[in-house]
């Protein structure tokens, strides 16, 4: 049935396409289904009289995306990238001394790559993680050869160069998110629909701000709703997600600063 429907709305989009003379390149449409089933429905569709081919990996935006959302493909291929360029930046700048001018040429071309759009595939499993935060140990370790430091451990020198890791920056970027989402910053009603707030049925000592939802699989368990309102309800209660974007920035930064 859902399927019929899903051909009907098709077909509609064709028939508007041909009114208002709009042409479509349906060898451009390909199709993709996201599920968790070992055996799905797998229905054929048609556009302009021409069947879409499906596939099981597709970029939007430079993210891609696979049919069963593990993002494993984006991470590999961010990392490839992220390696080489922090490669080029160790052989082209080895005569540079400034360790500011060495931070400026990571955050903008190498850490950028690892954050961008980090809300939508952010690592479900530990290894993941692992692998995406080695690309930032590998340049805390060259930043304390050049600066002729020893190399105490990865958060202390993360800390003494300024600089936050990888997995407390998408914690963060995740709640300015929903920060933005939750005082209209962005129209973005399903989102803001899928945020539960918790009311109990008797005063509590520590009262968590956001009820979270049950999650049967790790898709669902990391996606963005769960993981950012599991991480708000750890914060202290003095943070404020109502508060201006600039004082709930703040002391979101002093939390992970800790």
């Amino acid at each position: 049935m859902d399927g019929h429907r899903f051909q009907l709305d098709l077909d509609n989009l064709s028939t508007w396409c041909r009114d208002w003379r709009l042409t479509l390149n349906p060898s451009k449409c390909h199709l993709i289904s996201y599920t968790l089933k070992r055996a799905p429905v797998v229905n054929q569709y048609t556009l302009c009289n021409e069947t879409l081919v499906r596939c099981y990996e597709v970029k939007d935006l430079r993210v891609t995306m696979t049919h069963n959302l593990d993002f494993k493909n984006h991470m590999d291929d961010i990392c490839k990238r992220s390696l080489r360029m922090l490669g080029l930046i160790k052989r082209s700048c080895n005569s540079f001394k400034s360790v500011k001018t060495l931070k400026t040429l990571y955050i903008s071309l190498v850490r950028s790559r690892l954050e961008y759009c980090s809300s939508v595939w952010s690592p479900q499993y530990a290894s993941h993680s692992d692998r995406i935060e080695s690309i930032q140990k590998k340049f805390m370790h060259y930043l304390s050869f050049k600066c002729k430091s020893d190399y105490v451990s990865y958060d202390e020198t993360c800390s003494f160069f300024n600089l936050k890791p990888l997995s407390h920056r998408r914690q963060i970027l995740d709640l300015n998110f929903m920060h933005g989402i939750l005082n209209a910053k962005y129209n973005c009603s399903p989102l803001l629909e899928l945020i539960p707030f918790y009311t109990p049925s008797r005063q509590l000592r520590r009262r968590a701000l956001f009820s979270l939802p049950r999650c049967r699989t790790n898709v669902r368990k990391h996606s963005f709703t769960p993981r950012v309102l599991e991480c708000f309800n750890m914060l202290p209660q003095n943070v404020d997600i109502f508060s201006s974007f600039a004082v709930f920035k703040t002391a979101v930064h002093e939390h992970f600063s800790k």
